[in-house]
């Protein structure tokens, strides 16, 4: 296959993936009504999936604004897991988040799409979304950590939002504003220090985020401006964490 013909094929699975991104919006937006009527664990998972899937496809297309507004649209099914109900205002940012994947699955299947005023209502909804809320990016592979970190901090009224690789933290560092950053101290594939130097290059809020780093024994990490303590993964490594957070979010919190 020429460089050619394959990238003309490439055009095509593109196209016939926004040509299907209508359908998949009306199934996510059943689903979604389901669960306002009545919350249920197995539509919830399925809502899940398909945002999930679609994020991924966005992604694969070189379409960010999809996988942009489907990371949102995740971050917003686990406060409704977490509440185990969809209250009126978080259905309606959902609506909301629908009908930006359908205007952009038309807008991109021209040939100049125009998709700043979809950039804005993502970034309005995502300001109304976690407001006055503490946003916290953690950077960290273990499940049994993130999950000991879910329990004591999300009760709390922190906002978790959890990546178990740097390049994905990095994605989101570019795209939304955090207010701390847990960051493992041997993350992959990008290692800590790796991160740490793109952060400083980063334009936005992100590019002053303080960063609180758990790190074992061994680890190197270089002097960096935005890191405000190094945590030692110990027995004492949750406590000393809540402490820290607290310290690094005042007066936010």
């Amino acid at each position: 296959m020429s460089q050619q013909q394959f990238l003309h094929l490439l055009a095509g699975l593109r196209h016939d993936f926004l040509a299907d991104l209508h359908d998949r919006c009306q199934l996510i937006e059943s689903l979604l009504l389901q669960l306002e009527h009545e919350y249920d664990h197995l539509h919830f998972e399925e809502l899940y999936r398909e945002i999930h899937s679609l994020k991924g496809s966005g992604g694969t297309h070189g379409i960010g604004l999809i996988t942009n507004i489907c990371h949102l649209f995740e971050d917003y099914l686990s406060q409704a897991k977490q509440a185990q109900s969809f209250e009126p205002e978080l259905v309606q940012a959902g609506l909301n988040m629908i009908d930006m994947l359908r205007s952009l699955g038309k807008l991109m299947l021209q040939a100049n799409p125009e998709v700043q005023s979809i950039e804005l209502q993502l970034q309005q909804l995502r300001l109304q979304l976690h407001a006055q809320t503490a946003n916290i990016l953690v950077v960290e592979s273990s499940r049994s950590t993130c999950q000991i970190l879910d329990q004591l901090l999300s009760p709390k009224g922190f906002r978790l939002v959890f990546c178990d690789d740097s390049l994905q933290a990095l994605g989101r560092l570019i795209h939304e504003p955090f207010d701390l950053m847990l960051l493992a101290g041997a993350c992959k594939p990008m290692n800590s220090n790796a991160l740490l130097a793109a952060l400083g290059q980063l334009d936005g809020p992100n590019r002053q985020l303080r960063v609180l780093v758990m790190s074992s024994k061994g680890n190197e990490l270089g002097k960096w401006p935005n890191v405000r303590a190094i945590i030692s993964r110990d027995q004492s490594l949750f406590e000393q964490l809540e402490q820290h957070i607290r310290l690094s979010l005042t007066p936010l919190v």
